[in-house]
């Protein structure tokens, strides 16, 4: 891997640093150091970050490190480039500054040090310190466990980065406005909040804000009562975490709106790809397919985008004939099935770290009915990230296929709480509807898809537990006027077509599905 910034190029894989015709060859600690500092250019990577990762955590002395930045240095002056492109920030870190900020030392701050030169990177998440409005030791124990534990959660998501504990902690007490927080921390967000009251009843905010603007971006009041408190905090923490992550895509979508096509980055282009992806039409799916492929021509090591587009040619089926065999100028679905399989293998092998890829390799086995590789393959995805709401309604979706519906219950649960913000949380309802449908719990699984007919993003899937379970209690008349609005929806609606979006290899549950839909007239 080399990186390039105007004549200066620097060689990873041959450890060379290369200005003109010029080169040093560096030694190849020196060259893990300096990798790991371009590669984070966004912010300062602490002293305990560089031992872990490059003398993986054995004591060191700081001869070592010093010798190291200073081998660095020297290739640079031996190829005419500033060597202050690597910065010291003392009792914090290093950072590499790109060649074209170089030139200015930067705001000073009150402290005497100075704030990074480099434009925070648009993702980057810094979360401060809660303030705790109470001198209970144990009550200020929660606030910080509950900072460290939101930081862990979102550290799982790969469409934000999140600052470490300790940058954070940096900054507290020094009571500056959150733009100037933003800046020296090199954070695009700022989260901040407070916890007060009494172990009995605490009452918990956070909100996020956009350092660049000030501008609020996401707030949401907790509360926790009836100690002990069990797993509440962590699930306060988990539900924080993803609504961090959610809003601050959903920040950047919407930044992205005011752009033209051709003036999209990479990232920009695979932003507003998952946001057309989020409406599960399959027609939009076609420009969202497109996005994601020009996101990948931009920046081919954006992985994620690869995963992105085989979910995308999964939903695309949608527009396929009922009928394979009739399909006329289109691709049938199990060819796009099949594709999408064969995409989500292909981000899996360019980093199987994604958990997203997996779930998109579920999704397209869920497709083709192959249960058991696609619970292998939802489970593999939890595993990268528990907290991962796709990958929990994915995996209850498959254990409905497989008339589990116990454990597509928990799927679901869990779907609904680590995904407090997302736009498919209809989902995660409709699939708790086709569940209380498989255990004979009509009046439930009605509660439950009317809930998520609400959502006006919801497809025809939200009315199939509702049109079930009345056909089961022999409600003929009111399923119909159900099987009206679905159609309303998607003009299809009927056995074909939920059939052929939810294969049902098991034939319990293809009895009582499929059957319960027969009951109520289609």
């Amino acid at each position: 891997m080399s990186h390039q910034f105007g004549d200066l190029q620097i060689d990873t894989g041959k450890s060379i640093v290369r200005r003109g015709k010029t080169a040093v060859v560096l030694r190849p600690r020196a060259m893990l150091l300096l990798d790991l500092l371009v590669t984070n250019r966004d912010r300062v990577v602490s002293k305990q970050e560089i031992i872990d990762t490059i003398w993986s955590g054995l004591a060191v002395s700081e001869g070592a490190l010093t010798s190291t930045v200073r081998e660095i240095r020297k290739a640079f002056e031996d190829v005419a480039i500033e060597t202050s492109l690597i910065r010291t920030h003392y009792g914090r870190g290093l950072q590499f500054l790109s060649p074209e900020n170089s030139h200015s030392d930067g705001e000073e701050l009150t402290d005497g040090t100075t704030q990074p030169l480099t434009k925070p990177y648009p993702r980057t998440v810094a979360i401060l310190p809660f303030n705790c409005l109470s001198t209970d030791p144990e009550i200020e124990h929660l606030a910080y466990g509950l900072v460290d534990d939101t930081i862990t959660h979102i550290a799982r998501f790969r469409d934000v980065r999140i600052l470490p504990h300790s940058s954070s902690v940096s900054v507290r007490g020094l009571n500056l406005p959150v733009r100037d927080l933003g800046s020296r921390l090199g954070a695009r967000f700022v989260v901040e909040g407070s916890v007060r009251g009494a172990k009995t009843a605490l009452k918990i905010s956070a909100r996020m804000i956009d350092a660049e603007t000030e501008a609020l971006v996401w707030s949401d009041r907790f509360e926790l009562s009836e100690p002990p408190w069990s797993d509440d905090p962590e699930n306060i923490a988990i539900e924080i975490g993803g609504s961090v992550v959610t809003s601050a895509f959903i920040y950047e979508r919407r930044l992205s709106q005011h752009k033209a096509n051709d003036e999209l980055d990479a990232w920009e282009c695979y932003v507003r790809g998952r946001g057309l992806q989020a409406t599960f039409d399959p027609v939009v799916q076609e420009e969202a397919c497109a996005l994601y492929e020009r996101a990948i021509r931009l920046d081919p090591q954006l992985v994620d985008a690869y995963a992105e587009l085989a979910y995308s040619v999964s939903l695309q089926h949608g527009n396929a004939a009922l009928d394979d065999a009739a399909a006329v100028g289109a691709t049938p679905a199990t060819d796009l099935r099949l594709r999408a399989r064969d995409l989500a293998r292909q981000a899996i092998n360019l980093d199987w770290r994604i958990p997203f890829a997996w779930v998109a390799l579920a999704y397209a086995q869920f497709s083709l009915g192959q249960v058991d590789d696609a619970i292998s393959a939802s489970e593999r995805a939890l595993d990268l990230n528990p907290n991962l709401g796709w990958a929990h309604n994915t995996l209850g979706l498959i254990y409905v296929q497989a008339n589990r519906a116990e454990e597509a219950i928990v799927s679901f649960e869990r779907a609904l709480v680590v995904s407090s913000q997302d736009s498919y949380r209809w989902v995660s309802m409709a699939g708790l509807s086709l569940a209380m449908v498989l255990l004979d719990r009509h009046d439930e699984a009605v509660e439950w898809s009317r809930k998520a007919q609400t959502d006006p993003r919801a497809t025809y899937l939200a009315f199939v537990g509702e049109v079930c379970a009345l056909g089961h209690l022999g409600r003929r008349q009111d399923a119909e006027d159900v099987i009206r609005r679905a159609q309303a929806a998607d003009a299809r609606f009927g056995i074909p077509l939920v059939f052929r979006d939810f294969p049902l290899p098991d034939p319990e549950a293809r009895k009582r599905i499929i059957g319960g839909l027969s009951k109520a007239g289609l």
